[in-house]
Order: structure tokens, then C-alpha cells, then sequence
């Protein structure tokens, strides 16, 4: 095809990924409660989706639809398992609303840019185009802790006027250490957070390539992340951070990443309070107007007892000693055990799971889900979709994994993994789509 030849439509599609995850979101309009918020990021999403479309209606014309990757029809039988559950859930309309939404960012799109992207000049632009949103991320993450502001002001997300379950977006300001959560472009420090752990292969990608650049890479990375106040962030790096190691074994490259990240470190420590550069759940505080935070007390919900019951049966603890340490380490063991009686709910969620939108919206979604804080984004697709499209996406995760190792495309795997340690304690959505996107160009390669 002749645009195809002149690499335009890969270029076009790539510069519009990089919009996506640039842009500030919700800065722009939402008609009513539960629509659409119309923004930057999502006009870009609909308008690539709209090219590819009339890109396969063209090649179908002409009989020429043999560029479809086999991923494409594992992400859209996820996608019609999320249907199902929206159709068995207690709301059908707003969790079916939802499941739309979720399934536009993360299969029709990703499946849309890939299809776009299917010759050989994919890898180039495409890498191009991850390493522009890393640079963009980082800039964002500097400056905000330099200026100790948000580079986007929270009064410009506009999409959540008037909403009064989205009010505390527009007043609040997260800190830990005397130092604000840093978000870029994202709604929340989650959102950033995730991103850079998806974007941690392509950092060690560059490091290896270049010297002082790539120490120089290194080190915002690991300032930016540390900036984000989210353990979630360094726990899931250092997962990433193994793995890089192992397979890709160099000690001087070992050794240089390790001074980057003590200088990250220092960095931080001379601006942060030091009474406070360990994260603990006490050091995070909220300048808001009105805003309804962690609740520590939520895990007296929650039957602390029948959890710790069940684990006696693998671990060599009494009950009470299990039940009193859960209810010593904070949000961690209100997520263990809200993990764990959900688990033991099985009955309300194996086939079809609770319905789309049961933890996300449960004032408008009932169900029988047992809510508690944070529980991730990986414990939504099982308890939210059900036991089915959980294997999906497993069997997608570790295939695309073992795939991008083979296929030396172990920078994407590199950011599979660290994402996924991620999502198990965060239910940003936004970095999904990366993680889909990075799953075509595995399964394509």
C-alpha cells in the first residue's frame, strides 16, 4: 500500500501513543454522570481506532486480511468474557457502560495500533515512540518534585465538575516525606506509578546503550519513581531489576545501576524530611478540602478471624498470631484479607465473576463482592470477571513473557513482569493498555 510504504501510518499511530500517555487527562468534558469523560488522551484512542478501521474495511475490500495476530482473538474472547459478567451483574447498564469503556482502551485499541503497525519498520517507530513517553514521563517527574507542584494544576481537569464522587480530584494534594506524590499527566500517583513500571525495560534498554546518557536515564527514572511514594513502584522494579540482572548479566552494568540509584536516592534524601525518608503508613498526609482517605479501620469489616483460620492450614502459626499480625501491618493486611475472603467467596464470582465495576463503582454496582481497600488491578480481572478470563490473561502474561525473552524483545517482557508485581496492589487502569500493546508486538514478532 502506498501510505504503508512511506511508514506514515506507523508513524502517525506511534505519535499518537505517545499523545495518549502525555497528555493531561480529564482535561476537557463529560456531558453526564457516567459517560465518556472527553479528553485528549481518549479523542486520540477514538481517531486511531477509527484509522485502523477503515484501514481492515479497505483491506477486506480487497480480500487482504491475512495481517491479524493471533493475540488479537485470545484479548477479544477476554473481552467478551467481561460482557458476560457485566450481563449477570446486579447493574447491567453501568457495569456493562464500564466493561465498553475498559474494553476500548485495553483491546480495541491495542489491537487497533497494532494492525497498524505490522511491517517491518514496527520496531523502529515503536521504540522511538516508548522512549518520548519515558523522556515526557521523567521531565514530569523532575519537575514536580523541583517545584514541588504538579506540572498540570488539578483545577484543569475539568471532566470532573460537578461529580461529586470525583470533587476530591480537584483539591488534593498527597505527600509523603514533606514531598508531594508526583502523578505527570495522570489523575493520581497509581497511574504514573504504573506507567514507569511498564516503561522500566525500555530505561535498561538505553542504559545499556548509551554511558552517560544512560546514567543519566537511571537516575531520574529512580528519583521518579521514588517520587510516586508508592512501595508498590520499588517492590515491582526490583522484580524487573532481578530479571534484568539474570538474563541479561553484565557486573558493570550491575554496579552502575546501583550507584545511579544510591545518587537517586541522595537526591531525594536533600530535599525530603529525613525523620521520614523511611515509607511508613503513618508519613502520608492529604492537604484537601474534603476527601475520604485509607481507612485503617476497614479491616474490622473484614472476619480477620476466618482468614487467619485458613492460613493455619499452610503455615506453622496459631490463628491468634496470625490474626494479631494481620491487624498490625496496615493496608497490607487489609488487603491480604480481603484477598483472602474473597477467595473464599468463590461461589459469587468463579463463572462470571461479581460484574464489572463491583469494587470500582460498588454504590452502583451490588453485589456480594466483600470490599476492601486496594485490592489491584490483577485481583479485579479475577474476582470482577471471573475465574476465565483471569487464565486468559494469565495465559497472555506469561506467554508473552517467555515470547519477548525468545524473541529478544526482553525489554517488553521486562515491563510486563514489573507491571504485573504493580497491578497486584494498584488499580490504575491507564497502564494496561501499554502492557496490550506490548502483548501484540510480543505475539506479532
Amino acid at each position: 500500500m502506498f501510505f504503508k510504504s512511506y511508514n506514515i501510518i506507523s508513524i502517525i499511530s506511534c505519535i499518537g501513543l505517545v499523545l495518549i500517555l502525555l497528555l493531561p487527562q480529564a482535561v476537557g468534558y463529560r456531558p453526564y454522570h457516567n459517560a465518556l469523560s472527553i479528553d485528549g488522551p481518549r479523542v486520540v484512542i477514538l481517531l486511531i481506532i477509527l484509522l485502523a478501521s477503515i484501514l481492515f474495511i479497505k483491506n477486506a475490500a480487497l480480500k487482504n486480511i491475512t495481517d491479524l495476530n493471533i493475540s488479537y482473538f485470545i484479548l477479544f474472547a477476554f473481552a467478551i468474557l467481561m460482557i458476560l459478567s457485566s450481563l449477570f451483574s446486579e447493574n447491567i447498564y453501568t457495569s456493562l457502560f464500564l466493561s465498553i469503556k475498559l474494553i476500548t482502551i485495553w483491546v480495541i485499541f491495542s489491537c487497533a495500533f497494532d494492525y497498524l503497525n505490522n511491517d517491518i519498520s514496527y520496531n523502529k517507530y515503536f521504540l522511538n515512540a516508548l522512549f518520548f513517553i519515558l523522556i515526557g514521563l521523567l521531565a514530569y517527574g523532575f519537575l514536580e518534585f523541583l517545584l514541588q507542584t504538579y506540572v498540570i494544576p488539578n483545577w484543569l481537569r475539568t471532566s470532573y465538575y460537578n461529580f461529586d464522587e470525583y470533587k476530591d480530584i480537584n483539591n488534593r494534594i498527597i505527600y509523603r516525606n514533606n514531598l508531594i506524590l508526583s502523578q505527570g499527566p495522570f489523575n493520581w500517583n497509581h497511574g504514573f506509578g504504573g506507567v514507569l513500571c511498564s516503561l522500566f525495560g525500555i530505561m535498561l534498554f538505553k542504559f545499556e546503550k548509551y554511558k552517560f546518557f544512560g546514567c543519566l536515564l537511571a537516575i531520574l527514572f529512580f528519583l521518579s519513581i521514588l517520587t510516586t511514594g508508592m512501595r508498590a513502584v520499588y517492590i515491582a522494579t526490583l522484580f524487573g531489576l532481578i530479571i534484568w540482572m539474570v538474563y541479561r548479566f553484565n557486573f558493570k552494568n550491575i554496579l552502575k545501576l546501583i550507584v545511579c540509584f544510591f545518587l537517586a536516592c541522595f537526591i531525594y534524601y536533600l530535599k525530603s524530611d529525613p525523620m521520614n525518608i523511611l515509607f511508613f503508613n503513618t508519613d502520608i498526609k492529604m492537604n484537601i478540602h474534603e476527601h475520604v482517605g485509607v481507612s485503617f479501620n476497614e479491616k474490622y469489616r473484614l472476619s480477620t478471624l476466618k482468614t487467619s483460620n485458613f492460613i493455619t492450614l499452610f503455615l506453622p502459626f496459631t490463628s491468634l498470631e496470625i490474626q494479631s499480625y494481620l491487624e498490625n501491618i496496615g493496608t497490607l493486611g487489609i488487603r491480604i484479607i480481603g484477598f483472602i475472603e474473597n477467595l473464599l467467596n468463590y461461589e459469587n464470582w468463579w463463572l462470571t465473576g461479581y460484574g464489572v465495576g463491583a469494587f470500582q463503582k460498588p454504590g452502583s454496582v451490588p453485589s456480594g463482592a466483600i470490599q476492601y481497600n486496594d485490592p489491584g488491578l490483577i485481583m479485579l480481572i479475577l474476582f470482577e470477571f471471573g475465574f476465565f478470563s483471569f487464565i486468559i490473561f494469565i495465559f497472555l502474561i506469561v506467554s508473552s513473557f517467555f515470547k519477548g525473552i525468545k524473541n529478544d524483545d526482553w525489554m517488553l517482557s521486562i515491563g510486563i513482569v514489573t507491571w504485573f508485581i504493580f497491578s497486584l496492589s494498584s488499580w490504575a487502569i491507564w497502564p494496561m493498555l501499554l502492557i496490550t500493546v506490548f502483548i501484540n508486538k510480543i505475539f506479532r514478532s
